[in-house]
């Protein structure tokens, strides 16, 4: 791994770089369409494949580093028995995606 991944910074900037971007999510186009990948994580390709299980599969590589966005997360979970993770990533991901349901959970009761 590059010492550029190993950096906090590169960290903030993943974490960031991966949210999907809430304002395209009024246009009506699905969630699917909407995931991005980093170009920090794209070391062999200059852009990010259109495939969403190739797309998932970079991110829940690096996961919890990259991914951790509500939107991200459900997806990874969504696909998560079509992806390639080991257990300790598959339950960190089980874990994210109950903590934003329980989140959502509590943002509704208080309105």
């Amino acid at each position: 791994m590059s010492a550029f991944l190993q950096s906090e910074q590169a960290r903030a900037v993943f974490v960031a770089a991966v949210s999907v971007v809430r304002r395209n999510s009024m246009s009506g186009a699905k969630i699917e369409s909407m995931i991005s990948v980093p170009e920090e994580i794209l070391w062999d390709y200059e852009e990010a494949p259109p495939d969403l299980l190739w797309r998932l599969q970079r991110i829940a590589d690096l996961f919890p580093l990259c991914g951790g966005d509500r939107q991200t997360v459900e997806l990874l979970y969504r696909h998560r028995n079509e992806l390639k993770l080991d257990d300790a990533t598959r339950e960190l991901i089980e874990e994210y995606s109950l903590a934003w349901q329980a989140r959502e959970s509590i943002s509704r009761s208080l309105e």
